[in-house]
């Protein structure tokens, strides 16, 4: 920059001198350059050549102003900054051996030009979107942006209550007579505390056949709710991460932003099909199919997870901005090019929360289907309910209510490594439900 000042980095090639003469080489360039950053700099009386700056060398602070090749190298290879790799974007050889100049400017083009994003890059990247979303949170520009998100806020709160009012009436049409709900308390009361109320935790005891041969202290894991829990949490993880694998591909060829319409369109109704029956049906067919057991409870919540997840992944992949994918084709990226460099990164929070709600849903699930022979701890409710053993049917019910506690709270902390929690600021449900026109 002419109009203020030059920035200039000295190295020398210490590999051309024996490593005996290296220190007072060293010292040589050191005081040559010092030599030349003051002639330059010196303001007598004709002014001066050039206000000069010798601190874009690497760690100006600790390191001499005239350093050796392999020490720079190593320093932008593994400590280099952005601003550095902005810096060398225009760095030219200006003086000295050029040949020695040019080839070191040759070996950092890796530094330059990253082909792939490393985590500087990504933190970059993200620090820009930060101080994007500020300005607008803190100029003048940003205050219409807000009194726009909060105007549609209330549009929103409104079709909320309109359709409400519109399901109220729709059920009122449906129950003919309301007076049926009068006695449903009672009754609830009374079930409750006569046939479930206490539950018969002896579920978690364990089996008299096959004989248990856990440490009395671990002897839970041989009862019939240990064993259920298990086997459901099984077919769960199983169904989920072969529905993933199945859905990605899927989901990119059902989004109308990435597939033509002869490749959407079909994939759609596919995935639609797949959805189109509960996992409990689907159960049933394949029991008939392949016998009973948990195969037939994996394959059929696989199928249902297909449907399901595909539809979530598809509907967030066509939600993405035009501008990442816009960008992309500008540059000639081909589709699948785009799915894998572009689609799955900006989309990956959406994708992973997304499965990992699956598995939650696949273990609620895989309670239910083991009512018709697919495995799981469906098997032994459908078994207590047969006999009318309500109360060991609630213990069961209270543990898969605890299971799925735990894997929420697991699901929670997964989701903290993909989403920016410390930066959400969350509304209150009054104001998004409540217009301000009614406060």
């Amino acid at each position: 920059n002419y109009s203020s000042d030059i920035d200039l980095i000295c190295f020398f090639d210490e590999e051309i001198f024996n490593p005996e003469e290296f220190q007072a080489v060293r010292r040589t360039f050191i005081n040559a350059t010092k030599n030349m950053y003051r002639l330059l700099n010196e303001n007598g009386k004709d002014g001066y050549v050039f206000r000069t700056d010798l601190r874009l060398r690497p760690d100006p602070s600790v390191t001499p102003v005239c350093m050796g090749v392999d020490a720079a190298e190593r320093y932008y290879a593994s400590l280099g900054r952005s601003w550095e790799r902005a810096a060398f974007i225009k760095a030219r050889v200006c003086a000295g051996d050029f040949l020695a100049g040019s080839k070191f400017l040759k070996n950092l083009e890796p530094f330059i030009w990253r082909k792939y994003l490393d985590y500087t890059a990504i933190a970059d990247a993200h620090d820009i979107r930060l101080r994007i979303r500020d300005h607008y949170q803190t100029k003048s520009g940003g205050v219409e942006f807000m009194k726009k998100i909060a105007l549609d806020g209330e549009k929103m709160a409104l079709v909320l209550w309109i359709l409400l009012l519109l399901a109220i009436v729709i059920l009122n049409g449906m129950v003919g007579d309301w007076g049926r709900l009068a006695g449903g308390p009672d009754n609830l009361v009374r079930f409750f505390f006569q046939s479930l109320w206490p539950p018969d935790m002896s579920v978690l005891e364990p089996q008299s056949y096959p004989v248990c041969t856990a440490q009395p202290i671990f002897d839970f894991t041989c009862s019939t709710a240990w064993k259920g829990v298990i086997e459901t949490l099984k077919i769960a993880f199983v169904a989920t991460v072969f529905g993933m694998v199945l859905t990605l591909p899927l989901s990119i060829m059902a989004s109308r932003n990435l597939s033509p319409r002869w490749i959407s369109y079909p994939t759609r109704f596919l995935i639609s099909a797949c959805r189109s029956l509960p996992a409990l049906i689907w159960a049933i067919f394949l029991v008939i199919l392949v016998g009973l057991g948990p195969l037939a409870g994996v394959l059929a919540m696989t199928i249902y997870t297909v449907g399901y997840l595909g539809k979530l992944q598809y509907e967030s992949i066509e939600g993405l901005t035009k501008t990442p994918l816009d960008a992309a084709n500008a540059i000639g990226l081909s589709r699948w090019e785009v799915a894998v460099n572009v689609v799955i990164p900006e989309a990956a929070n959406d994708l992973i929360s997304h499965s990992i709600f699956m598995f939650e849903y696949n273990f609620r699930s895989g309670t239910v289907i083991g009512i018709v022979g697919a495995g799981g701890i469906g098997y032994y409710i459908d078994l207590y309910l047969r006999f009318l053993q309500y109360d060991k049917v609630f213990a069961y019910l209270i543990i898969i209510y605890i299971v799925v506690l735990i894997i929420d709270f697991i699901s929670i902390y997964a989701r903290s490594f993909f989403t920016e929690e410390e930066y959400l600021n969350a509304p209150l449900w009054r104001d998004v439900l409540i217009p301000s026109w009614i406060n």
